[in-house]
């Protein structure tokens, strides 16, 4: 039998793509390898997106990218003792050949970017963009998880 943990109904209207279980997936994926700073961190930028915070919502969402990146590239070998290094982990991860290119590192590094504008800034990011942010990151931090469990 099927059972769901932790499982939050989320009204996400727009666009038409149910993210419900995907985000209750990355949650859970988040308590098994203890990303709690992820964890946290996605889940403030879910509530803020449903509340209409839109920059509160991009925001986190950054730090939470940042934060799986960072552990899968510490993991492998990359070296940090201080935040705001997400964008040296992706390098290390593409340089050391650990996330090709043309597999997966130009995405991620692209999406780094990405993230990287409008961001937490007052009256620069609409309903759209936050959204469409959200699934994108969800579904890079998905494919990294899967990557490297």
């Amino acid at each position: 039998m099927e059972r769901l943990v932790d499982v939050r109904p989320l009204p996400l209207d727009e666009p038409r793509v149910p993210l419900s279980k995907e985000i209750t997936a990355l949650e859970n994926d988040f308590d098994r390898l203890s990303l709690t700073v992820a964890k946290t961190c996605y889940r403030q930028a879910v509530d803020n997106l449903v509340e209409q915070r839109f920059e509160a919502a991009n925001g986190q969402l950054c730090a939470m990218f940042e934060a799986v990146v960072v552990r899968i590239a510490s993991v492998k070998g990359f070296s940090t003792s201080r935040h705001g290094v997400g964008g040296a982990a992706i390098s290390y991860l593409v340089n050391e050949g650990l996330l090709p290119p043309d597999d997966g590192g130009d995405f991620v590094r692209g999406l780094w970017q990405i993230t990287h504008t409008n961001g937490p800034h007052p009256c620069t990011s609409d309903a759209g963009e936050a959204r469409s942010r959200l699934q994108a990151v969800t579904s890079a931090v998905r494919y990294l998880l899967d990557r490297f469990p």
